[in-house]
């Protein structure tokens, strides 16, 4: 029960962090916040808002039911092209992050194998880059952007993890 009150520890302060990282904004200077005239909530965590207009031209593919416009997106829509006009899905959090050319490209934190020494798995894609320890005695969790890096590491623990989607579990992370 320890053990997996550790891990779930672990991993809750690895989604903090990378939570951070994806949107800094959040903790920028909050100036312009404290200026901007309240607005109403319209978003729904977990949900998507969706907003049709009509087309001010055809769709490229009339065979295509639904394309997405890859220059229309931003940090928190995706606009496709379908029969009927574009439809842009809003979302309440982050769905692309800009790469080093300032492209949208989505995010997918879904875990692979890492080319990283001492790493077993990172992220796909993403603004940053988690990394997990092939060994936790060895390495620390780390998590990366372009302006620094945040390590953290379980005092006494050891073990290699195993990795299910955006998931990565130390089962015998401490000593019984």
């Amino acid at each position: 029960m320890y053990r997996r009150a550790v891990l779930v520890c672990l991993l809750a302060v690895s989604t903090v962090i990378a939570s951070v990282a994806a949107s800094p904004e959040v903790f920028a200077n909050n100036t312009k916040a404290a200026t901007t005239a309240a607005k109403p909530d319209v978003f729904d965590p977990g949900r998507i808002n969706r907003a049709t207009t009509a087309p001010s031209k055809a769709p490229a593919s009339r065979s295509a039911r639904k394309q997405e416009m890859v220059t229309w997106r931003s940090r928190v829509s995706r606009t496709f092209a379908t029969q009927n006009g574009y439809e842009t899905d809003i979302t309440a959090g982050s769905v692309n992050y800009q790469d080093g050319s300032g492209q949208w490209q989505p995010i997918d934190d879904t875990l692979v194998a890492s080319h990283a020494t001492g790493y077993a798995f990172q992220n796909k894609a993403n603004r940053y880059v988690a990394m997990f320890p092939s060994n936790l005695a060895s390495n620390p969790v780390r998590v990366s952007t372009s302006a620094g890096s945040v390590d953290f590491a379980l005092v006494g623990g050891a073990g290699g993890p195993t990795a299910s989607q955006q998931t990565a579990s130390y089962a015998l992370a401490l000593p019984p």
